[in-house]
């Protein structure tokens, strides 16, 4: 895997880190906009992550 794979991997697990309880409800906008940029970074790849998954996941690699 890469270092960008791992690089994108470790900041998903650090946004997760960071998903507010039912103590900080006023967080979920930071969240919001943290998972949006996400998605529009990666939409550019998205088909062909996805059918990598599925490739991967036909090898039971994952």
């Amino acid at each position: 895997m890469s270092t960008t794979h791992h690089a994108l991997a470790s900041f998903a697990r650090q946004v997760a880190d960071l998903v507010p309880g039912d103590d900080q409800q006023d967080e979920y906008g930071k969240i919001t906009l943290l998972t949006t940029r996400l998605r529009a970074s990666t939409e550019p790849t998205e088909v062909a992550a996805l059918a990598m998954r599925d490739e991967l996941r036909m090898l039971k690699c994952l």
